[in-house]
């Protein structure tokens, strides 16, 4: 084989992996690009998750405050229910006890027992 026909072959492989090269240049680069927009891509949905996170927090407390209210008011509710029960029953004791002082001056007969 003659020089210059191996210095062609030689210049055809250098030719075929200079396009070998820039292929896997370009494939890098594809590469590359895809992983910053996968890289992007996470950062938004972790931005999202992290702003989905704090409402749900958000939500959570003020109903949370919401609940102490209202269970605040039922307490209240409560101790007034509570405090017209126990005078209602102290009343109830009194007319009791000022009902059995008048059958004890009727006397058994329906007639005063001071007569």
């Amino acid at each position: 084989m003659a020089r210059r026909d191996v210095l062609e072959r030689i210049d055809g492989h250098l030719a075929r992996g200079n396009e070998l090269f820039d292929r896997v240049g370009e494939e890098l680069r594809l590469s590359r690009q895809s992983r910053e927009q996968s890289d992007a891509a996470h950062e938004r949905i972790f931005e999202a998750f992290a702003r989905l996170t704090r409402d749900i927090a958000e939500r959570f407390e003020r109903a949370e405050e919401r609940t102490e209210r209202a269970l605040g008011r039922f307490d209240a509710a409560l101790a007034s229910f509570d405090r017209k029960l126990d005078e209602s029953i102290d009343e109830s004791k009194s007319h009791r006890e000022a009902l059995f002082k008048i059958l004890e001056r009727l006397g058994p007969d329906g007639s005063s027992a001071a007569a």
